[in-house]
């Protein structure tokens, strides 16, 4: 009996593994806007970090272009040892966009939290 469960358990994960490796691949680079790339639920985020402003672009799950009008969102990192929260606004229904209280340095740990209108947040994170 033991057997036959083992066997069927290998077989199932067979079949299972190249379904799972269709998504599983990172997300993590380079954006339509020269910033990375990453996952938050169903959308591609793009970071773009420059001086102290923050912009956050959002695409659908097929990496398309899609309205963010009233998308809610915070950038979350520490800068000079102290942990930044940046509230990040539509601007045109392309980007959200923030400002830091200082100039961003060129590697920063950031979780990007965004909230689609009458959804749940999602977290995409970088570095």
């Amino acid at each position: 009996m033991h057997r036959r469960t083992f066997l069927l358990t290998g077989i199932a994960a067979a079949f299972a593994t190249p379904a799972l490796a269709q998504h599983s691949h990172s997300h993590s680079h380079e954006g339509k806007f020269g910033g990375i790339v990453s996952e938050a639920g169903d959308y591609h985020v793009e970071l773009v970090a420059k001086n102290d402003t923050i912009d956050v672009y959002v695409r659908d799950g097929d990496d398309k272009e899609m309205p963010i009008k009233g998308f809610k969102g915070v950038a979350i990192f520490t800068l000079a040892g102290k942990a930044q929260r940046v509230p990040l606004e539509v601007v045109d229904d392309k980007r959200l966009s923030g400002k830091a209280s200082a100039p961003l340095p060129a590697k920063l740990k950031v979780a990007v939290q965004i909230t689609p209108p009458g959804k749940r947040a999602v977290t995409a994170k970088f570095g």
